[in-house]
């Protein structure tokens, strides 16, 4: 991977891109915020808040590529090249210091629209839902906003821990969200409910990434419960702790632990796609 230049060194966060976009949002401790190729390491973007000074960004999430209309016929032939042109990277979540969310269009370069009245205290953690256009945000004000992106406004917004709330993670079906301070909570997003708690951390967690394990067999249902499990680790901790979210409860405790010889900053995971693996 190429090395990508300039503000660096003051990085208080950044996301990779999903998908073949092959690019690095960085924000900066000075309120600028940089789009990087990686693969060429020069800069696609530079975007300066106005409100930079009093808005400081504290996290950031690339929303889903979104899905662009494809003009004329279709070669069969070229349609795994084809369908990589139908999807286009676009919209950049900035959560903020001040509880404020902005949405930043790469495509247009400008900023889209701002996300407010949700949160009163610092966002610390935005997640994007992969199908149904909702954003998902958690704050030191104790409480999670699901917001619907095409009317801007707060969808729901419920309390879910007595202390602040550090990160979210949803899960691959998009029917569960998982949320930590030290403790970590599993959510039905229909619902709002608990489904699981989870001990958690001793310190603050600091990053969530589901896995999915297969059934044994095909003729297995997979009911999006079975066989889920997710990874956490936390601040001043070297535990990297792995979860299973099991049917009958008993899933309180992790049941794998690996030791660091640091603390995890950022945790992330790919999957061969092979059963025996």
């Amino acid at each position: 991977m190429a090395a990508v230049a300039g503000g660096a060194e003051s990085c208080c966060c950044c996301a990779f891109s999903p998908g073949p976009a092959q690019c690095l949002a960085a924000a900066a401790a000075d309120g600028r915020i940089r789009v990087w190729n990686t693969q060429s390491g020069s800069l696609r973007h530079e975007y300066v808040p106005s409100s930079h000074l009093s808005a400081t960004c504290s996290c950031l999430s690339w929303a889903p590529p979104r899905r662009l209309r494809q003009e004329g016929p279709r070669k069969k032939k070229r349609r795994s090249e084809d369908e990589k042109g139908l999807e286009e990277l676009d919209l950049l979540a900035i959560g903020t210091a001040v509880g404020s969310i902005l949405l930043y269009s790469i495509v247009k370069g400008e900023l889209q629209s701002k996300l407010g009245g949700g949160h009163d205290n610092k966002v610390n953690c935005v997640r994007w839902h992969q199908e149904n256009e909702c954003l998902y945000s958690c704050s030191d004000d104790k409480h999670i906003v699901e917001w619907s992106i095409p009317t801007g406004k707060v969808k729901c917004k419920w309390k879910a821990e007595k202390g602040s709330i550090s990160c979210l993670c949803l899960s691959p079906d998009g029917k569960m969200l998982l949320s930590a301070g030290r403790g970590i909570k599993l959510w039905d997003l229909e619902t709002k409910e608990v489904y699981r708690k989870f001990t958690g951390h001793a310190t603050t967690v600091s990053s969530l990434v589901f896995a999915t394990i297969r059934p044994p067999s095909d003729s297995q249902p997979f009911d999006g419960i079975t066989g889920l499990y997710f990874l956490s680790g936390a601040m001043h901790d070297r535990l990297l702790n792995v979860w299973q979210v099991r049917s009958d409860g008993k899933d309180k405790n992790a049941v794998l632990s690996f030791t660091l010889t640091e603390e995890p900053i950022y945790v992330d995971l790919t999957s061969s796609g092979e059963r025996e693996d």
